[in-house]
């Protein structure tokens, strides 16, 4: 679902767009996605955060699963603890910025090249 450039198209198309985009393609994404053997996901550009708890907590959890979250994280925490970097939809997907656990490894990566 392509955005039309604004003043384009007819009044409202834009905000048609996004409702239906949130309120049909992201759930029923969520929801398919999930069930295939190889799970589907979203362009990270394209998610929306949802509105029922339930379905957040689901999110992140695909994102953990397939991004090294604790990584960027750590990252956010080293280069940038007042937040200048981040906004609303990443707090809410990613969580806060964190330092690692002593002695911790993230899953799947090798964090030696960031240094506390």
């Amino acid at each position: 679902m392509y955005l039309p450039p604004e003043g384009m198209g007819e009044a409202g198309a834009r905000e048609d767009i996004s409702r239906r985009f949130r309120e049909v393609y992201g759930p029923l994404h969520y929801k398919m996605g999930r069930q295939l053997k190889d799970p589907a996901a979203i362009h990270w550009a394209k998610l929306e955060v949802p509105e029922d708890p339930e379905e957040v907590r689901a999110v992140r959890e695909d994102l953990a699963n397939k991004y090294p979250v604790d990584i960027v994280n750590y990252a956010r925490w080293v280069f940038d603890r007042k937040g200048v970097l981040s906004n609303s939809w990443v707090e809410a997907l990613f969580g806060q910025p964190a330092p690692m656990a002593k002695g911790g490894e993230p899953k799947g990566r090798n964090p030696k090249n960031i240094e506390e």
